[in-house]
């Protein structure tokens, strides 16, 4: 008899998922940003296309999935303080990204780093402590919904 997927591993799989994609495209912005020619501003539109639409699905997933089912959890409240500043953060070094592409190429570099930065140290911080208790304190069906939901995003439903 076929086994039923854990929910647990397809939401927090999804989430690491996401993560390794960003990762992997921070790391392509860095390389970018150091040459802000005409190929390495190419690249640098393309990223900044990914970062307004899949990355914003998966901060989506987090900020209106995740976070609320945890919220009202013990023990979460302080963290997710945390983790909303981050994400304050981040889409103010986003905002500052997008600006330096726009007018100010020449900051590109230092604002692309510092960016990469932000990202990667929010993602191991998700990953290290916010997942894995998130995992332990969510019930199968609390999960299967949010895979639902996850799912329902990408597919553009309300």
């Amino acid at each position: 008899m076929p086994q039923e997927p854990d929910p647990t591993q397809d939401v927090f799989a999804q989430l690491v998922r996401a993560h390794r994609d960003i990762e992997a495209r921070v790391a392509e912005l860095e390389r970018a940003s150091d040459d802000p020619s005409g190929s390495g501003l190419d690249a640098i539109a393309r990223l900044l296309a990914y970062f307004d639409g899949p990355a914003a699905l998966h901060h989506a997933d987090e900020d209106q999935t995740l976070f609320p089912r945890l919220r009202p959890l013990d023990g979460f409240a302080q963290m997710l303080g945390a983790f909303d500043f981050q994400h304050q953060m981040n889409d103010a070094a986003y905002a500052e990204l997008r600006e330096a592409f726009r007018a100010a190429p020449s900051k590109l570099r230092g604002v692309a780093h510092r960016f990469a930065e932000l990202q990667r140290a929010h993602i191991m911080a998700e990953e290290r402590a916010l997942f894995p208790l998130a995992a332990r304190s969510l019930s199968a069906e609390v999960l299967a919904r949010m895979s639902d939901e996850m799912a329902a995003r990408r597919r553009g439903a309300p």
